[in-house]
């Protein structure tokens, strides 16, 4: 029964209408990661002149850490988030592509990027093996994807107290029980690091096509 809860609740529908609430202070909440979302970025090793893809950006709060001149796209399914990702590019005086745009599907060719940022999604949507392999495909050959999230550890099962506590967490901002094995398992790509963050609470991993 709680499966099928919580994956009612997880919709993009419901996404849209929570994250639209949190546009105006998630900001403030969000730079607690900063030191994370930088490791993360930092490990992807961007060069210049790279084509680099930010799935389920948010307001933005990668581009104050990427400064490297690179060709920046940034999606997210909330408009409401994408209208403060384009102020605040103007304001960083960034040259962003930013588009109101499904993780899940993804309106670009393969091989279309030479990096791939997946920071606070495969937690949140509603179907991260989707996410995951949409971001493989778009991925050019050679190039890298981070991800940054709060996924379970290697060979750690969600305790009973996480199981209970899920339905919530899920409802308010993310799935606190999701695996990257059970994601991982649909990919071709090599994991070149996978290190834990934030007291242990996250994961920065670092893939290559």
């Amino acid at each position: 029964m709680e499966t099928i809860w919580v994956m009612k609740i997880n919709t993009n529908t419901w996404n849209i209408i929570r994250y639209t609430i949190y546009t105006p202070f998630y900001d403030l909440i969000g730079r607690v990661l900063t030191k994370s979302r930088r490791k993360s970025i930092e490990m992807l090793n961007i060069q210049p002149g790279d084509k680099v893809l930010i799935v389920g950006a948010g307001t933005g709060l990668d581009l104050e850490i990427i400064h490297h001149k690179c060709e920046i796209t940034a999606t997210d399914i909330t408009p409401a988030m994408i209208v403060a990702l384009k102020r605040k590019s103007k304001r960083l005086k960034r040259d962003v592509n930013a588009m109101v745009m499904d993780g899940q599907l993804l309106k670009f060719e393969d091989d279309s990027f030479d990096c791939v940022i997946l920071h606070l999604i495969l937690a949140v949507i509603p179907d991260p093996v989707a996410c995951y392999k949409e971001a493989e495909r778009v991925l050019k050959p050679g190039g890298h994807m981070a991800i940054f999230d709060k996924l379970l550890q290697k060979h750690q099962k969600p305790s009973l107290l996480r199981r209970m506590l899920n339905p919530i967490t899920n409802l308010l901002f993310s799935n606190i029980c999701r695996s990257f094995s059970s994601i991982y398992k649909h990919s071709n790509m090599k994991v070149k690091s996978d290190i834990t963050s934030f007291w242990g609470l996250f994961r920065i991993i670092i893939l290559k096509k």
